[in-house]
């Protein structure tokens, strides 16, 4: 199994169970997970992200991959992707936070620099429950907005995370073959990917556990039990992120 989408760090607005990385590892090892993307949960809120991610680049065990996070409207953003200083194999956007539309261009400018040095894009949309939002509260983001702008950079490969609201118009993406969607908030689903399979290629959907702000046992098991093919479960485990990552080639046959 990989996580397609999983954090470090301390969480400004509540206290975390497992926030260290070695406390990460233990419980993917403990649930058969070797690998996922990575990124620092404390970028999001310092005024240079750079001050996070270097804590967090250099720490990642083998099979990890490291997400660096940006927001577009700093100066020299596009330029930091493009120099790409921690070997990422991402770039974390958070609109949620740093309260700018999926529509300005200096959005556009920097999912163009990276799909250039060869990133993937991720639009975190929504990291929390809003319920729990503390002092800074997050900005709603269209849905529509995000496949609009994958639309407009149809070279970048996007991954979509938002929130279980994003499972019921999911059809929106269906048509961008750029688009993968991140299924951390399944277990919010009564039927989980059951659900979700009718309008969405399976080829699109990624296992996420948004450890540690989310449950990882909650996301094995909605996966395990999901009534799905054999086939099509191997690749929302695995197959679909070795695909978009260049991982090597996953088993044949699933051990969910």
């Amino acid at each position: 199994m990989f996580d397609a989408c999983c954090f470090t760090g301390k969480w400004p607005f509540r206290k975390l169970g497992r926030p260290d990385i070695n406390q990460m590892l233990e419980d993917h090892g403990r649930y058969g997970i070797t690998g996922g993307v990575v990124s620092c949960l404390e970028s999001i809120f310092y005024n240079d992200p750079n001050e996070g991610d270097e804590d967090v680049a250099g720490r990642l065990s083998a099979g990890y991959l490291f997400a660096a996070t940006h927001n577009p409207m700093l100066p020299y953003a596009a330029k930091e992707i493009s120099e790409n200083a921690y070997k990422a194999a991402a770039v974390r956007l958070y609109p949620c936070y740093h309260m700018y539309k999926p529509d300005d261009p200096r959005v556009a400018e920097c999912c163009q620099a990276a799909a250039a040095a060869g990133l993937v894009v991720y639009i975190i949309a929504r990291m929390d429950d809003m319920r729990f939002d503390y002092i800074l509260h997050q900005q709603v983001t269209d849905i529509a907005d995000i496949a609009a702008l994958a639309r407009v950079v149809p070279e970048a490969r996007f991954v979509v995370s938002y929130g279980w609201e994003l499972y019921h118009k999911i059809h929106l993406f269906a048509d961008l073959p750029n688009v993968y969607i991140d299924g951390a908030y399944m277990p919010d689903l009564v039927f989980g990917y059951r659900d979700v399979a009718p309008g969405f290629p399976q080829g699109k959907l990624l296992f996420a556990t948004h450890h540690p702000l989310q449950l990882m046992e909650s996301n094995v098991i909605t996966l395990r039990l999901a009534d799905m093919e054999a086939g099509e479960k191997d690749r929302v485990m695995y197959k679909n992120a070795a695909e978009l990552f260049g991982l090597p080639a996953a088993l044949s046959s699933s051990r969910a």
